[in-house]
């Protein structure tokens, strides 16, 4: 069969692979942090905190990553996103202090900022002509059955071998990725030593100049932020709420979180084909505003049957959200994809990491109220998309 029937090509393929080996690696290692985190000591808000430092630096590494791609090429932000991930994985599978660890966890969550708006601009590039969100469902597949098996790896092996074991595994399949990458990715000739010193802060104002000048990036900036932080302020605690309220144990909870992706994966590529034919704005409505409903319903679940019916849908739902996101920013600027990519995750993130935070405060209201909060403001965002 041609794969180009289906709106694969060769490359879309292996970079789906480097990029999933990378993604395994961080979901095994990340699926029930905050349950290691609590076990080392730190309380719900605590947790809250760290993973809100953790997505505000996350936000503040994408911001300048797009247009660092855009003026010296993909390999470069790629390459430095793999090894950064890989060494603070290795890192964190030798250290038990709370505070390095939390460090650690933040220089994580960097290292896997960095990669995104390259990876983006690269399979826009590459992608056949009319077939970009499909190309992106298939990336979004690939990398999200990493995120199954991880997920589904993460409990068993932290019922078996403990938490730490999950964090060198992690780290040896980030480093294999690495290792892939700096093969399949072409050296840009555009740059020297000397001029990478002092780009950073240039190209963190050229971000923002950008957000600021492209009322389209701007506009879809400002409503997604407010889905992000829905989602950051019901997803962050679903592990504490299936092991202290639904009384499941690591295993299944490992489970749960795959069973999600799943689906995530399954839709992945329909929800693309869909979106290249009636356009990326109603995907994207229909994912905003049905996540509000998942997000809401799950924290009164009390059975296992019920949670897993609840993360099928969920999964479902979230496949709508990345192949219409990504065919919207390749419409409003095609030109500056990188950039664009790189301004519209570093907003949304930055304003969205303030979702755990909020998870961590209203968590003692109720176990259920972070959750409720959460699909009140994705509520706003699905207003705002829609007008």
């Amino acid at each position: 069969m041609n794969l180009e029937t289906i709106g694969l090509t060769k490359n879309i393929i292996l970079i789906s692979l480097s990029v999933s080996l990378l993604i395994l690696g961080f979901n095994l290692s990340t699926s029930l942090l905050v349950l290691y985190l609590g076990q080392l000591g730190l309380d719900a808000f605590m947790v809250g905190l760290v993973v809100t430092i953790a997505r505000f630096a996350f936000a503040l590494s994408t911001l300048p990553s797009g247009v660092i791609a855009d003026k010296f090429g993909h390999k470069l932000p790629i390459v430095w996103s793999f090894a950064l991930s890989s060494i603070s994985l290795f890192l964190m599978f030798l250290v038990s202090n709370c505070t390095i660890f939390s460090v650690l966890v933040v220089l994580l969550w960097i290292g896997t900022a960095i990669y995104g708006p390259s990876v983006s601009s690269y399979i826009s590039k590459v992608s056949l002509k009319g077939k970009v969100a499909l190309a992106f469902g298939w990336y979004y597949a690939f990398v999200t059955i990493s995120q199954v098996i991880g997920q589904s790896l993460s409990g068993v092996m932290a019922q078996s071998f403990g938490y730490r074991s999950l964090f060198i595994v992690g780290s040896i399949l980030s480093f294999f990725s690495l290792f892939l990458i700096t093969f399949i990715l072409k050296n840009s000739n555009n740059y020297t030593k000397s001029n990478l010193i002092f780009f950073t802060l240039d190209d963190f104002k050229k971000g923002i100049d950008f957000f600021i000048k492209n009322s389209s990036v701007r506009k879809l900036s400002i409503a997604l932020s407010f889905h992000t932080i829905g989602f950051l302020t019901s997803y962050t605690f679903i592990p504490l709420v299936a092991s202290l309220d639904q009384n499941f144990d690591d295993a299944t909870i490992g489970l749960l979180l795959a069973i999600w992706s799943v689906g995530n994966a399954i839709f992945q590529i329909p929800f693309g084909k869909i979106s290249d034919k009636v356009g990326g704005k109603i995907i994207l409505l229909l994912h905003v505003f049905f996540s509000s409903l998942v997000w809401w319903v799950y924290p009164f679940i009390s059975s296992l049957p019920l949670a897993v019916l609840v993360m099928i849908v969920q999964g479902i739902v979230g496949a709508m959200d990345m192949p219409a996101r990504r065919l919207i920013m390749q419409d409003v600027s095609e030109e500056n994809f990188a950039t664009a990519v790189g301004v519209l995750d570093s907003f949304t993130t930055l304003t969205g990491s303030i979702g755990p935070l909020i998870s961590g405060v209203l968590w003692n209201y109720g176990h259920w109220v972070p959750f409720v909060f959460g699909s009140a403001i994705n509520f706003v965002s699905f207003l705002l998309l829609l007008f």
